[in-house]
């Protein structure tokens, strides 16, 4: 039996359209499509792409794309996610004249003093 023929894919999204051939490929029909790839799509509606060409290339419904949308717009962005620490600055007017540093990541909270003069 011959291979099925696809209509040729958008330049904008073919690297996409490959990716998720690939692992509906490797996977089982049913399984969760990857973060990246949902992002990819959703990427690719971002900058213009036709949302009939993403669900062509893509092979996903319209309900589909929709239901990434919402998700997109709740979920809480990666770097969050994964505890990435973040650095502000901050004077407190009664820490003025006390040289410290801390950097606070979840529940965590270093502190750096300085304890005396540095000798040189």
């Amino acid at each position: 039996m011959a291979k099925e023929q696809r209509r040729p894919v958008d330049p904008r999204v073919r690297g996409l359209a490959v990716r998720f051939e690939e692992f509906r490929r490797t996977h089982r029909r049913g399984t969760k499509i990857p973060e990246e790839l949902r992002a990819g799509a959703l990427a690719a509606l971002a900058e213009g792409v036709p949302a009939a060409t993403v669900r062509s290339a893509c092979g996903v419904a319209t309900t589909q794309l929709e239901y990434w949308k919402r998700g997109a717009k709740t979920a809480v962005p990666q770097r969050q996610q994964q505890g990435v620490a973040e650095v502000f600055s901050v004077v407190e007017p009664e820490a003025q004249n006390e040289a410290c540093l801390e950097l606070r990541l979840g529940a965590w909270s270093v502190t750096v003093r300085l304890t005396g003069a540095a000798e040189g």
